[in-house]
């Protein structure tokens, strides 16, 4: 009876221990509430198309059925990661893949609805914003008991073109989880759940070349409160830390998720944002501050710089070009500035400056990989384009004009010197412009343009010009005047040799390039646009440009071709010889507005809005074919310099603002669309403070409310682009006549912000037009 008794208590003890576990478990992991994003984006799921979830220091791509890999930087740690359900007392697996049903994207996760006629499974990924590891959460409700199993192809591969010998990956019933690492363990990941059991065995000291798998068992009734995590972490610092990171995740979860939704929020509500009339091209802006701010990477080996752009790798180890890029970091500073995210674009600065060559050139591009090889020394791609170092030089200028941050151009005046040196040694025939033959390649690396003759292209010489008046502004703010002098003396005569050299008045248009011996490619390409952006030539001839664009050859309806279609050069799917790149068409809007052709810049500005909500939902996909509207097979779905146009094309088109914070100068040259009767735009940075314009027009006033967030000195210098058949009787400024110049269609006058409150009233004659609608393109319209 004793015995008994004991063996009773005993079975009770236990029996209790299990129900405490449990409770315990379900509470560790009961569903908390996602938090309601306003710009989330939603549709049925398309299984072709990508999407992205990024954070600082690792990163899904997948499809929208489900398959996805997982990088946690430098580390592709699995691949081909997807999920199969097992029903009670069947035998035959379902694919979730093939239930795929609606996504959900958000800027700080994704989720997809799998959905089947006896269960709803919500997968919703999400990179912590600071961690070095991925989470899938899983809701699931279902009417029966459920064996789901995770399966996986385990890698721990360095990014390209890095290789690692050794790896081996094993299941650990006590971590619940999948341990990969290599024959030092210096490098090490895991995948697993604290729900999860039953991995399958691998083979001892090597990689299994079939998929491995972990099972989770369901019981409808305690899921129902809980999400069930599955977690991967890894590490480039040995297997320690990677297992920190793992059990960090795992016991965080709800507060990861926060801080990441934190961060774009932070982004949504104090970056620059508008309300326009056409919400969906608000929403664009949204999604392009959210698709360039999540370029900023990690690497622990190598630093914190700016990645060009995420896709699938699959069996490869090239994730898009999830790399770090000089020129695609410049450029992309461009829209980073604007929006306020000046802390990145410094970081990035900073991390191309670790990485100058000893002549003072900037590197092209960085592998992930970088630390683990010798790049620099026997690779060839760090240092062989031309156009990164001048570019360089322009994002310093951009930089400082937009934060204020003087200290930095004299924490780094020798880096930005030796860069600029650099360039100069690049001037081999000494006309004034850089030579490609000397530095490098520039505005194409592939297809029939590409020469070893170059002496110079469009590109290159249109960037060294800007940067040299970079540089007149940064050595003043140096305090160097004479160096300012010589710049602004270079500057003149390098504007000079590009009219000159490239001007073809026979054809009334811009070379594409130069040779050696003087002859000169003349195909139509977007890059004759670059000059027009920065004001290097004269009116009548960038009118000339412009209507080059303007023809059917050139202008679709999801772009601009980088080659016309009538040059026998023209491939659709060419990379460099006929696809519709948004990036280049940046250029072709850009240069629109500032020329007098609004109208077809703002068109096309639209068209690569556009493009926001296509493909990769929430991203812009790295080119386009020519002839119809879908993206070539081997594009990047997740392009930063294709989102760029998307800031860059508003504010510096439309918008027309360039700050200038040291001078406590802001310019507004805006070319305003006449069918937007009323619109605000927030959080217009400058320096540290933000601005606030309110803009309402009607047929007799145009009326501009500007706030400031704090009392800042401010000049406000506007030059009002005019329609055809509009007058201005008079301006006033919170109630009092000021003078104003009429200069052709251009309206100018200077004005202080002296309170924190302005209005601006334009009296006159204006032109009111309806508000246009436009019909979005289907998937595989052809060009017109």
């Amino acid at each position: 009876m004793k015995v008994k008794l004991i063996l009773s208590i005993q079975l009770f003890l236990f029996l209790l221990c299990l129900s405490i576990s449990a409770r315990g478990q379900d509470l560790k992991f009961a569903k908390f509430q996602i938090p309601e994003n306003p710009i989330t984006l939603q549709r049925a799921v398309q299984p072709w198309s990508s999407f992205t979830v990024v954070g600082r220091k690792s990163f899904f791509v997948g499809k929208e059925n489900g398959v996805t890999e997982a990088w946690v930087v430098p580390f592709k740690l699995i691949h081909d990661l997807q999920f199969q359900v097992i029903r009670e007392g069947k035998q035959y697996r379902l694919k979730l893949s093939g239930l795929a049903r609606r996504i959900w994207v958000r800027p700080e996760a994704t989720t997809i609805r799998f959905v089947h006629s006896g269960f709803t499974i919500d997968a919703t990924y999400f990179a912590p914003i600071e961690s070095a590891g991925l989470v899938i959460l899983l809701d699931i409700r279902s009417s029966e008991k459920l064996t789901l199993l995770v399966q996986f192809q385990t890698d721990l591969q360095p990014m390209w073109p890095g290789g690692l010998g050794g790896r081996f990956s094993y299941w650990d019933d006590g971590e619940r989880a999948f341990i990969i690492s290599e024959s030092r363990w210096k490098y090490a990941g895991l995948i697993g759940s604290p729900f999860g059991s039953k991995g399958t065995g691998t083979p001892a000291h090597a990689q299994p070349e079939a998929p491995v798998q972990f099972q989770i068992d369901v019981n409808p009734d305690s899921c129902a409160s809980v999400f069930v995590p599955v977690v991967i972490a890894g590490s480039a610092d040995g297997f320690k830390p990677a297992q920190e990171n793992y059990r960090k995740i795992v016991t965080n979860l709800q507060p990861l998720y926060q801080r990441t939704f934190d961060h774009y929020k932070n982004i949504r509500e104090q970056c620059l944002s508008a309300d326009l009339p056409d919400k969906k091209l608000s929403l664009a802006l949204e999604w392009a501050k959210v698709a360039l701010d999540k370029g900023l990477m990690e690497n622990p080996q190598l630093g914190t710089g700016l990645v060009a752009g995420f896709g699938p790798s699959g069996k490869s180890a090239r994730p898009g070009f999830a790399w770090f890029f000089g020129g695609d970091a410049a450029i992309n500073s461009w829209a980073i500035n604007d929006y306020g995210g000046l802390e990145t674009v410094k970081k990035s600065l900073q991390f191309f400056i670790k990485y100058q060559r000893k002549d003072g050139k900037i590197p092209h591009e960085i592998s992930q990989s970088a630390a683990m090889l010798p790049w620099f020394k026997e690779y060839p791609y760090a240092y062989y384009h031309a156009e990164t170092t001048p570019f360089f030089l322009v994002a310093v200028d951009d930089y400082v004009r937009h934060s204020g941050d003087v200290r930095f151009v004299r924490d780094n005046w020798t880096a930005v010197k030796k860069a600029f040196d650099y360039c100069l040694s690049a001037d081999s025939n000494r006309d004034g412009l850089m030579d490609n033959v000397t530095a490098g390649l520039g505005a194409v690396e592939l297809g029939d343009l590409r020469k070893a003759q170059t002496e110079v292209d469009i590109y290159l010489a249109s960037v060294w010009i800007k940067a040299l008046d970079a540089m007149k502004r940064l050595s003043e703010l140096k305090g160097d005047k004479k160096m300012s002098r010589q710049c602004a003396s270079r500057f003149d005569k390098a504007k000079q040799a590009l009219n000159k050299k490239f001007w073809r008045a026979d054809k009334q248009m811009l070379s594409f390039s130069v040779m050696t011996d003087g002859s000169t490619i003349d195909d139509k390409t977007t890059w004759q646009a670059v000059p027009l952006c920065f004001d290097l030539i004269p009116a009548d001839r960038a009118d000339a440009v412009m209507k080059m664009y303007e023809q059917p050859d050139m202008a679709t309806g999801w772009g601009v071709h980088f080659l016309a279609k009538s040059s026998p050069k023209y491939r659709y799917w060419g990379y460099n010889t006929g696809a519709v790149w948004p990036f280049t068409t940046m250029f072709v809007i850009w240069g629109g507005f500032r020329t007098g052709h609004a109208d077809f810049a703002r068109q096309q500005w639209e068209n690569v809005a556009n493009l926001t909500f296509t493909q990769q939902l929430g991203a812009i996909s790295e080119l386009f074919s020519g002839d119809r509207f879908q993206p070539i097979e081997a594009a990047v779905p997740h392009q930063l310099f294709s989102s760029t146009p998307v800031v860059v094309g508003f504010t510096r088109g439309i918008m027309g603002l360039e700050p200038d914070v040291p001078r406590h100068i802001l310019r507004f040259e805006p070319n305003w669309p006449r069918d937007w009767t009323e619109a605000e735009i927030d959080n217009i940075p400058f320096g540290e403070n933000k601005i606030t314009l309110k803009h309402v027009h009607n047929r007799n006033e145009i009326k501009l409310t500007w706030v400031k967030n704090t009392n800042f000195t401010l000049q406000l210098d506007i030059s009002y682009a005019l329609s055809a058949g509009e007058s201005v009787s008079g301006v006033e400024v919170n109630g009092s006549r000021i003078e104003f110049k009429r200069a052709g269609e251009q309206l100018r006058m200077n004005i202080d912000l002296q309170k924190e409150s302005t209005v601006i009233k334009l009296k006159g004659n204006f032109l009111v037009q309806d508000k246009k609608t436009k019909k979005r393109l289907t998937i595989g319209e052809t060009a017109r």
